[in-house]
């Protein structure tokens, strides 16, 4: 930092930094130091400083932390780091703890390896073996003490392990530092210990070095023994516990001592990371005591913020969303979550106001007050990590592909590909018309991966990333191991769309809302196939994303998304990007590469800029000169026995010229050669391949393979090619890469091929494998790999007589036979083994996988040898399965088409030990009770189906009436299932079925019915055939229930009361819409006292309930001229829903705005128009309330109570205010028809009679045209709704014909007019038939409109 800076502000306001303590085994806490490294640099930016030339210290005059904030205080204040070398060092000295160092991989001849090598890696613990209560904290709290002792002296040198924690003011006095630890003596507090003289005297600081400080505060009792050190009295010390994770009031007492409190400018408060995971239930390998500090820790911040500032506005809290809370979490997560977190907008509304602050040091700027622009600012810095962004509640449903995004290890090399990236860069940032997709094609191993990835961090650097999707291992679609006991999808493009939703939405909370309404209305979206999702989820909310920012999604890698099983799916999704051109917002572009896809769609479509990276160019020459230059400079860093090349070296030459222009080469040698104890001579022979006599780039990568797996397994051996064989055959036969442990914990009992076999060829060929010493899954090195694997000769050669793996089937059986032995040894009869012999992690993949592997046999070879195995797992294990699908997130594998495929494998097992048996079918409804409760929609479904059709076998092979009920109750199910995910077709012929079914049986053998059972499916039939439109027989199905409910009520009062009280309140309805107003009436007044039995028993339950009955009977009484009672009894109304809303339940506001409007009604009939008003006035203000408080409800009623208020205030003479009522409820109309829902057909009608009453308001204001418009548009509508439904709208039809007649004849359009009447003559006619009393009077009103036009067209 500038000399001066510091001095100029030191009698300015006062910043504070505290460091909350978090799990330290999780490197999670990593992300402490991206939120300071981020503030710092806009600090920079702000100051107009160099980059990275400002330290933590030299801006905050107070750093306090506890626990491993403590270490992050110590290491940003007197070891004088910056965040990014902070970061470096704690993320080494994280590895030296708790993993340490691994033995070098020795190398040795090709048929040896160093049995001391592979009986460590045989011997490494599982995952699962760090638990708490297992952990050794010996060698941990010797190893911490060591790494502490080491970071302090290469920072100070030797003389600084012997500073005095009081002393560390004199190496930086400008910034107080202090970390906390508890005591014995003061276990209700923690101990300061503090580098600077104090006021405060109690508790007062230990007299330790530097060195103890730290390890005090580290010393976290679930990793390391407590440390004791002090004279004359020896004090043991341990990390803070519970309520006192987070240190921002021991921060502002001590603040409070050194300064003035009224100084302090603001308090930059930092925790160590939320976790999805506390949501539900955590990992095993999670202390449960860290669940609760993150509560903890929030309180005290909201405590400290609310008590001991004096101005609250000046604290800053910020916390990162983690995905993971495990010890498996790498520091790439954490610092993918971090980015994430601070790309959001509120986040960089937050941090820009802090920086502000610190800039000025004189006043608080709330992130309120910074403009909508700055929170776009691009930083000017990089950052290269992946973006992943925590699941939003809101969008619970929908899936993700984890861990696809950009990584920093795989951009383009400085100083290369500048022929192209400019090209891409000037598209992204461009405004105006442009292509939304620009696609890279280029050949294997060109580099467009590595392209792909510096256009992700391009893009993230200036935060207009939405979202990245890479295949390519290292980078791509994985497992990992970071969730032990869930389940993660496999690879598959199926939800790359519901992922890039899932980012926008962590970044854009207008999104994020309008997905979630789409999704409530369509709930079925959330697992739909890409191209649907694209066109009917993603496009219509892009309109909601931030317009002042760009969103850039990366795709990398197409051509191996089309590779994977679910092909259709790519094509689908391929064919809606390409034609017709989706129709994108400008500020929504997509970049994508992939292989020669030689598709003329590419070329034909403006919607995309087709772009070729070409190896023979000259650009790509000089590109790959730099790249070969860099790789050999790595080689030489990482194995020291390769002596370093220049450039002019000839084998430096031929190492280029070999690689005819592809720098996939160049990696593949350079891990084999890391390895190598004679690098410069392999390196020799590498670029002396003859790559069989081709310049063909497969070829040439193809040889390379075949020589290194030559060089590293003695293949001369028949039992080592037979063992290579199976260990591919394994290797490629997994559903989805996973890490080395599990693989190994899966063969553990493998007679086929044992896990010491796996391992020993898996190490010699770890030079083409990434994750083989780490927990992330285990790779192939490029997606070449498998292809040489799977269809090269050259790997056909290598085996000799061993058939080459075009067929893995044998490796599918393995890990079958291996699933099957975990299942087995893990779930027995229906529960879970109480002591799991394996990890969660391979019970988790055993039970997902299993029937894939079992669906890739497809030789029938396999029937004899897959009965045994498959027989001991339906009788011992199958049902427990079946149950774990509820406690892991699997999904529902027990499908129709998993069945079809299995069942020739082994027919007789199959219908012996599972389709036949009674319990299966019983377990499965317990599943979907369960899928249904916790709204996995999708499981629900595809269980009931499974049910539905074992329940139908059974029926029809013998028939008895128990299995015929149980049919029928599961067609209701999965009804209810179609329902639920919006197939409402679907669900009512379901349901049409069902009922079939039930009255079948009842008229055949009624003792095998329960009573209830007709009924209950009747009044489920009637509402969705209303819900479809069909009226009619939507109350001829309720009639038929009806005297069936009103016995079971009479015979079991206390059972079936509430449910018939209910279906006449249904019943009514349906009557009422019939125009059977009198049995209407009479429903009601026989549903009514029983609903105030019910209520003066159950007010909670049922006060809602008779509110709207009274309200419905209430219509029905004022319909009928009965006004004095319909008043009574919507008063009633009216008090209730008062007392329900201010004693309960806000939510029966729209009720009692409903019972208002109604009320006003009655009101107008009565004469009281002013008090008619008045009610109306409230309604409608409680409708608006409503309408703000849920957003995703569609605002019906609105736009109801807004068009009854306009006749109040015409009633009262207010003329404009009534027009400028039915001017906003015709746009709330219209609003909602624009939504993408299947509106009923009475929202169409209300709206056809406000587009009647409009027309006249415009009309009487003098606007003749928009009259004309409204009255033509309301007269088209209802000819559409009478046409469906012509005793419903016929009315409503004739009013429409008549108005518009009148503006037809006012703009001296007489013929049209006249038609228009006749047409309403002619339908009033036929309503006089049907109802003379009250069409008579409309009649004459029609005629004499006729009579007028007559006149005036004589006349003209």
């Amino acid at each position: 930092m500038p000399d001066g800076i510091r001095e100029q502000e030191e009698e300015e306001g006062k910043l504070l930094l505290s460091l909350d303590s978090g799990w330290f085994e999780s490197p999670n806490f990593f992300s402490q130091l991206h939120v300071i490294d981020d503030v710092l640099r806009q600090y920079e930016q702000s100051k107009g400083l160099p980059e990275h030339s400002v330290k933590a210290y030299e801006v905050f005059d107070m750093i306090i932390g506890t626990g491993s904030g403590g270490l992050l205080a110590v290491m940003l204040g007197p070891l004088k780091m910056t965040t990014r070398e902070a970061l470096t060092s704690v993320q080494t000295l994280h590895q030296s703890v708790f993993n340490p160092p691994e033995p070098p991989k020795p190398r040795q001849s090709k048929s040896k390896r160093s049995s001391e090598f592979l009986s460590w890696l045989m011997c490494k613990p599982r995952k699962s073996d760090f638990l708490p209560e297992s952990f050794d904290p010996e060698p941990l709290g010797s190893r911490l003490a060591n790494a502490v002792h080491q970071l302090v002296e290469q920072r100070l040198g030797q003389d600084g392990l012997s500073i005095k924690m009081q002393k560390v003011e004199q190496i930086i006095p400008g910034c107080k530092i202090a970390v906390t630890a508890m005591t014995s003596a003061h276990a209700k507090a923690p101990t300061v210990f503090r580098g600077y003289d104090s006021k405060l005297s109690s508790p007062s600081s230990p007299d330790c070095t530097l060195v103890d400080a730290v390890r005090a505060t580290m010393a976290d009792p679930r990793h390391f023994h407590a440390v004791t050190f002090g004279q004359p009295t020896a004090q043991t010390y341990v990390a803070v516990d519970v309520g006192h994770f987070n240190p921002i009031q021991t921060a502002l007492q001590e603040a409070g001592s050194l300064f003035n409190e009224k100084s302090i400018t603001a308090i930059l408060s930092i925790g160590s990371g939320k976790h999805e995971v506390f949501a539900g239930d955590c990992p095993p390998d999670f202390p449960a005591r860290t669940v609760r500090s993150v509560s903890f820790s929030h309180a005290a911040f909201e405590r400290a913020r609310a008590i001991l500032s004096p101005n609250p506005e000046a604290h800053y809290r910020f916390e990162v969303d983690h995905l993971r809370a495990s010890a498996a979490t790498s520091p790439a997560d954490v610092e993918a979550d971090s980015l994430a977190y601070l790309a959001r907008e509120e986040v960089i509304r937050k941090t820009n106001a802090l920086v502000r602050v610190m800039c000025s040091r004189t006043s608080t700027v709330r992130s309120e007050e910074i403009s909508q622009d700055e929170t776009s600012r691009p930083p000017q810095y990089v950052k290269y990590m992946p973006i992943a962004v925590s699941t939003l509640d809101s969008l619970k449903g929908l899936p993700r592909i984890e861990r696809a995004s950009f990584d920093l290890h795989n951009g383009c090399l400085k100083g290369t590909r500048e022929h192209i990236l400019p090209v891409i860069f000037k598209w992204m940032e461009e405004e105006g018309p442009k292509p939304p997709i620009m696609w890279l094609e280029g050949v294997l191993g060109s580099g467009k991966s590595f392209v792909a990835h510096s256009v992700a961090m391009e893009a993230h650097r200036l935060r207009i990333l939405g979202a990245s999707f890479f295949v390519t291992p290292g980078s791509g679609v994985r497992e990992g191991a970071n969730q032990p006991s869930t389940y993660t999808e496999p690879p598959s493009l199926k939800n790359i769309v519901s992922s890039l939703i899932l980012d926008l939405g962590g970044l854009c909370e207008n999104f994020r809302i309008a997905v979630a309404g789409i999704l409530g209305e369509r709930p079925c979206l959330a697992t739909a196939a890409p191209s649907v999702q694209l066109t009917d989820l993603l496009l219509p909310s892009l309109s909601s994303l931030s317009k002042d920012r760009t969103f850039v999604w990366v795709i990398d890698g197409f051509d191996e998304l089309m590779r994977y099983p679910d092909r259709e799916v790519a094509d689908s999704f391929f064919a809606t990007l390409c034609s017709p051109p989706p129709s994108f917002p400008p500020n929504f572009i997509i970049f994508i590469t992939s292989r020669p896809l030689s598709d003329h769609r590419l070329n034909q479509t403006s919607s995309i800029r087709l772009l070729l990276l070409d190896v023979s160019s000259q650009e790509n020459t000089k590109d790959l000169d730099l790249i070969a230059d860099a790789e050999l400079k790595e080689l030489a860093a990482a194995n020291r026995a390769f002596s370093a090349l220049s450039p002019s070296d000839q084998l430096s030459i031929d190492f280029r010229t070999k690689s005819q222009g592809y720098a996939l080469w160049f990696r593949i040698v350079k891990e084999h050669l890391i390895r190598s104890s004679s690098p410069n001579q392999e390196l020799r022979e590498l670029v002396d391949l003859d790559g069989h006599g081709s310049s063909d780039v497969q070829q040439l990568i193809y040889s390379t393979y075949a020589e290194i797996i030559q060089r590293s397994i003695d293949l001369t051996h028949p039992n080592n090619r037979k063992a290579l064989k199976h260990v591919i055959l394994v290797f490629l036969a997994l559903q989805r890469p996973l890490p080395l442990v599990t693989i190994l914990d899966m063969l553990e009992n493998s007679s086929e091929l044992p896990s010491q076999s796996f391992v020993t060829i898996i190490s010699h060929l770890c030079a083409l494998l990434l994750g083989f010493n780490s927990s992330n899954p285990l790779e192939f090195i490029h997606l070449s790999l498998r292809d040489f694997f799977t269809s090269s000769a050259e790997f056909s050669d290598l085996i000799e007589d061993v058939p080459s793996p075009r067929d893995l089937s044998p490796g599918h059986f393995t890990l079958l036979q291996c699933a099957f032995q975990v299942m087995g040894s893990c779930l027995r009869q229906e529960v879970l083994v109480e002591k799991q012999p394996h990890d969660p992690s391979t019970l988790a993949y055993a039970a997902a996988a299993w029937p894939y592997h079992i669906t890739c046999l497809n030789s029938k070879t396999y029937s004899m040898v897959l009965a045994q195995p498959l027989s001991k797992f339906l009788d011992n294990s199958f049902f427990a399965w079946l149950e774990y699908h509820t406690t892991i997130g699997i999904p529902f594998m027990f499908t129709q088409e998993f069945l079809a495929r299995v069942k020739p494998l082994a027919p007789h097992i199959w219908d012996d030990k599972v389709l036949s048996q009674r319990q299966t079918v019983e377990k499965l409804d317990q599943l979907r009770s369960q899928f249904e409760h916790s709204e996995r929609l999708d499981d629900w479904l595809l269980c009931s189906s499974v049910a539905v059709d074992l329940w139908r076998a059974r029926v029809d092979s013998h028939s008895n009436g128990e299995d015929e009920r149980c049919l029928y109750m599961a067609v209701e199910n999965k009804a209810r299932g179609l329902e639920a995910l919006t197939l409402h077709k679907e669900a009512l012929s379901a349901s049409e079925e069902a009922v079939a079914l039930c009255r079948s049986l009842v008229q055949r053998s009624p003792q095998d019915s329960k009573p209830e059972d007709l009924p209950l499916l009747l009044a489920r039939l009637s509402s969705r055939l209303s819900a479809a439109g069909r009226h009619g027989d939507a109350l001829s199905v309720m009639e038929e229930a009806i005297p069936l409910k009103r016995q079971l009520a009479k015979a079991h009062p206390k059972v079936f009361v509430t449910n018939f009280a209910n279906s006449l309140t249904r019943f009514a309805s349906l009557l009422s819409d019939a125009g059977r107003d009198a049995e209407a009436l009479a429903a009601l007044e026989e549903a009514i006292p029983l609903l105030r039995q019910l209520g003066n028993h159950l007010p909670e339950e049922f006060e809602a309930e008779l509110a709207i009955s009274l309200y419905n009977l209430s219509n029905h009484l004022a319909h009928v001229g009965r006004l004095d009672e319909a008043e009574t009894s919507i008063s009633e109304s009216i008090a209730l829903f008062r007392q329900i809303v201010r004693d309960r339940r806000k939510v029966y506001e729209d009720g009692l705005a409903r019972s208002l409007n109604a009320f006003s009604d009655q009101l107008v009939k009565a004469g009281r128009r002013p008090d008619a008003l008045v009610a109306i006035e409230e309604s409608t203000s409680l409708y608006r309330q409503f309408a703000q408080d849920h957003p995703k409800v569609l605002p019906y009623e609105l736009a109801v109570a807004l068009k009854t208020l306009s006749d109040r205030l015409s009633d009262e003479g207010r003329r404009v205010e009534a027009l400028a009522a039915i001017e906003e409820s015709i746009l709330t109309y219209r609003q909602i028809r624009e939504t993408k829902h299947d509106h009923p057909t009475a929202f169409h009608g209300s709206y056809a009679r406000a587009l009647i009453y409009f027309s006249v308001a415009l009309s009487d204001a003098g606007r003749h045209a928009d009259a004309f418009a409204a009255g033509e548009e309301s007269v088209k509508l209802y000819r559409q709704l009478a046409q469906d439904e012509p005793k419903v709208y016929q009315e409503g039809l004739a009013i429409a014909l008549n108005d518009f007649a009148d503006d037809l004849s006012g703009a001296g359009r007489y013929v049209e007019a006249l038609a228009m009447v006749e047409e309403a003559i002619s339908l009033c006619h036929q309503l006089v038939q049907e109802r003379p009393q009250r069409f008579k009077g409309f009649l004459r009103t029609v005629t004499r409109t006729r009579e007028e036009i007559q006149l005036k067209y004589s006349g003209s």
